[in-house]
């Protein structure tokens, strides 16, 4: 009995240990082609939910978004009251990319 105890402290303790680090199922070749398809994206400046979609990508594979400057730009001249679609896509590129 005590060796069971100890058997599932043990495999407990191993699945909380491989859940709690940071890993990642993409390879390098992978984490690449999405960051060359996202940075691809933000050269569309005037489909401001592509750059939106694109920063958000690189933010989150810790990869420089390219041109900030201009995205942000972009972000500030399509945000229009007419579309809700476009205003939070543009105020959600600024706030990620932390624009003025």
């Amino acid at each position: 009995m005590r060796r069971f105890v100890v058997l599932l402290t043990v495999i407990g303790g191993l699945c909380v240990a491989g859940g709690v680090g940071p890993s990642s199922p993409l390879s390098a070749a992978d984490k690449a082609r999405l960051v060359a398809v996202f940075s691809q994206g933000c050269l569309d400046e005037s489909d401001i939910t592509t750059v939106y979609h694109s920063v958000l990508g690189l933010k989150l594979l810790g990869a420089d978004v390219p041109g900030k400057e201009k995205l942000c730009a972009a972000a500030a001249k399509l945000a229009d009251d007419s579309s809700v679609e476009n205003l939070y896509a543009a105020s959600g590129t600024g706030a990620a990319l932390g624009c003025p």
